[in-house]
């Protein structure tokens, strides 16, 4: 299929979707098929995938264990489709079990639900249940869905300027990510004054779209102990990082958290997320009487939940977490050495894969992404001016391509 009826296609989608839906993204490209960390576009052309579905693929594209995983679950005549409030399936019991041999003793209760966002409304529901209090604290840059629930969370007027009229911003109080423990107890007071009382801190261990910076374990710390004086929770939103795309499964057992939230990669590509929480902080539900009052119709879907142990089962067995470390720190140092002498190049933050590189003007990570995605490459713009490249690759990915990469970003660059 030639170029141009990329576009033509592109056009056709803009005339039956809703408008804010898709980006405009030039040169159009509609992808058709991919094999690990390759995508080919209806015109036949190969790019690098180093947005790993937004950091859901770890094992990339059509892994052959996935095929696999789902071809046996079909053939089998196992349910695509349960009832997951009302009667239970065997896969979901079977991700339950996986997620507790992952994280106990620390967390031994969870909760599935479809995506990042459903999730840490999970995290927040389930806080308010505990505390029976309903203020948070988060992060200004933080990103945590653009859910109804848990869209008060968001400082991006982009994103909550519109719907302004029916939110809780009163609910919130935002930091900055260089926090110290001075402003967090003040933030912390100022909820306690309010009518919703203070129920807890809502952090990523690393921001993402707000610029891939890293909250240290201390500031983590500093969060959990203070959370608990007052009567709070910590919950993390790890539905970006967790799962080894930094190199751990879980940041929250080592800083105390009360619940994690997870996503992207759990779910193999399918739209799977889960809170893992401590025993007594998930009692706070009631005992099911027949009615749940948090559910979905697809919750603990279970072709989903067949995918989410196949993958959780093949990051232990390529013993992805370890080789996530130690490819990344090695990309990290080779951008700093090739991009240091490039005028616009600021820095390159992150852990594990999962990379930021930093620009100096405005707009630069947008118009770089639109011109490697010309040379084949498929990266996201990230932080609050759009001076930032985002690197998700599959935690798999042939450090080759990443290689092939930097050189011909350093090559725009010059």
């Amino acid at each position: 299929m030639k170029k141009n009826n990329q576009t033509a296609q592109y056009q056709r989608l803009k005339d039956l979707e809703c408008p804010d839906s898709t980006a405009p993204f030039e040169p159009h490209t509609i992808f058709k098929s991919g094999i690990g960390s390759i995508l080919k576009d209806i015109a036949g052309k190969e790019h690098v995938d180093l947005s790993g579905g937004f950091g859901a693929l770890a094992l990339g594209h059509n892994h052959q264990s996935y095929k696999q995983c789902m071809s046996n679950h079909l053939n089998q005549n196992l349910l695509v489709h349960g009832n997951g409030d009302v009667f239970a399936n065997q896969p979901k019991i079977e991700l339950l079990a996986k997620l507790k041999e992952l994280f106990e003793p620390h967390y031994q209760k969870f909760a599935l639900s479809l995506s990042g966002s459903q999730a840490v409304e999970y995290a927040m529901k389930t806080a308010i249940l505990k505390t029976g209090k309903s203020g948070f604290i988060s992060l200004k840059h933080g990103y945590h869905g653009l859910d109804i629930g848990v869209l008060s969370s968001s400082t991006n007027p982009y994103f909550y300027k519109p719907f302004d009229s029916f939110l809780s911003r009163d609910h919130f109080e935002f930091l900055s990510t260089d926090f110290n423990e001075q402003q967090l107890d003040v933030a912390i007071q100022k909820i306690k004054s309010r009518s919703c009382g203070f129920a807890g801190i809502i952090l990523e261990p690393i921001v993402g779209r707000g610029g891939v910076i890293e909250i240290s374990d201390l500031q983590m710390k500093l969060a959990s102990e203070l959370s608990h004086k007052n009567g709070g929770l910590l919950i993390l939103d790890e539905v970006l990082v967790g799962l080894g795309r930094c190199g751990r499964w879980s940041y929250g057992p080592s800083v105390d958290a009360d619940i994690s939230c997870f996503g992207k990669i759990l779910g193999g590509g399918l739209p799977l997320s889960a809170i893992a929480a401590k025993e007594d902080v998930m009692r706070a539900w009631p005992d099911s009487k027949g009615e749940a009052i948090h559910t979905g119709t697809f919750f603990g879907h279970p072709l989903s939940c067949s995918l989410a142990v196949n993958t959780l089962d093949e990051i232990n067995k390529l013993d992805l977490l370890n080789r996530s470390l130690e490819i990344g720190q090695l990309f990290r140092q080779k951008i700093k050495d090739q991009l240091f002498s490039t005028e616009e190049f600021v820095e390159v933050r992150g852990q594990g894969l999962m990379v930021g590189i930093e620009f100096k003007s405005d707009l630069k990570g947008v118009e770089l992404s639109a011109k490697l995605l010309e040379k084949g490459y498929v990266v996201i713009p990230a932080a609050p001016h759009g001076n930032m490249i985002s690197l998700t690759p599959a935690l798999n990915i042939d450090p080759i391509l990443l290689d092939t990469f930097l050189a011909d970003l350093t090559e725009l660059l010059k």
